[in-house]
């Protein structure tokens, strides 16, 4: 995905890396993301590249 939350208000944004991180405990599939805030990869990363 690439900054899937882009333009997005801070709840929605929450909302949509909520859905991705269920979808990946429940299906048990790999996601990879491109995200600009730090904050938001620290939360929802299980590893973080640069």
């Amino acid at each position: 995905m690439d900054e899937p939350t882009t333009y997005l208000d801070l709840a929605y944004q929450v909302g949509v890396l909520e859905l991705v991180a269920e979808l990946n405990q429940r299906d048990g599939t790999t996601t990879v993301m491109v995200l600009h805030d730090l904050n938001h990869g620290c939360r929802y990363a299980d590893h973080l590249c640069r």
